[in-house]
This record gives structure tokens, C-alpha cells and sequence, in this order.
């Protein structure tokens, strides 16, 4: 239980976020591996989600270590920002557009509704684009 209680505050605040991220993935293997699978596939399709999108790095104690202040250099690449803006509008859209398909929003059931699950990831994806773009991602990027 501590464990939990100290993946998700590390998640939270966005310090350590790799490696707590791992071991979150480890822990619901486990639990998937003991017969507990229901919960369990769903946070590791969000855990690998987060992974692969750099969590942490933009807002949080991993993106202030990493990045002091926001960037100020205009000197991004053109290519980069365009991409993101793709990405964050296109899962957007995308995400917006599943929602009429989503059978129910009660706590209890919303793991087992794919038009809900694969509408959240969508959205963190959306997100994490945007933040991006926000923080002015692509200016540290080889061209």
C-alpha cells in the first residue's frame, strides 16, 4: 500500500516519473500475474501512455530540473511545431468524437468501457502535445 500511495504522489508531482512509472508497471504485472486483471490492463495502458509521452518532464519537479525557465529562443523548428500541432488537434478530435459511444460514466464501470478508455488516452495524448507546445518543445531539438 505505501507503495502505491508513493508511485502515485511521484506521478503526481512529477518528480521521478520514469522510474516510478516502471515500477507501477511491475507492481499491476504482478497483480495481473496473481489473477487480478480487470483494473489492472487499463492502468497499464495509461502507465505506458504516460511513459511514452515524457510525463513529468513538462510540468513538474523532472521539468524544472531539466529545464530551469521556459524556453526564449524563437529558433525552433518549424517541422517539430507543426507536427505537434497535428498531433494534439487530430487526438483531440478524435477523442471528442468517441465520447457519444461511451456507454456509461458511473466509477464503478468506466474501466470496462472502451470508448471511454481509449477516449482518455486520446486526450492525455492531446494534452502532452499541447504542453508541448506550450513549453516550447523543439527549441533543445537537433533540426
Amino acid at each position: 500500500m505505501m507503495t502505491e500511495v508513493m508511485i502515485g504522489c511521484a506521478i503526481l508531482l512529477g518528480a521521478w516519473t520514469t522510474p516510478a512509472l516502471l515500477v507501477a508497471i511491475g507492481l499491476n504485472l504482478n497483480f495481473m500475474l496473481a489473477g487480478q486483471t480487470n483494473p489492472s490492463v487499463f492502468y497499464i495502458l495509461v502507465e505506458l501512455v504516460l511513459l511514452s509521452a515524457g510525463a513529468g518532464a513538462l510540468l513538474g519537479v523532472d521539468g524544472l530540473r531539466r529545464h530551469p525557465r521556459l524556453p526564449t529562443s524563437p529558433e525552433r523548428p518549424l517541422r517539430t511545431h507543426r507536427s505537434l500541432q497535428v498531433v494534439a488537434v487530430v487526438a483531440f478530435i478524435t477523442a471528442t468524437a468517441m465520447l457519444p459511444f461511451a456507454r456509461t460514466t458511473a466509477p464503478a464501470e468506466v474501466i470496462h468501457d472502451p470508448a471511454l478508455a481509449m477516449s482518455l488516452l486520446l486526450l492525455l495524448v492531446a494534452g502532452g502535445a499541447g504542453l508541448r507546445l506550450a513549453r516550447g518543445a523543439g527549441s533543445d531539438d537537433p533540426p
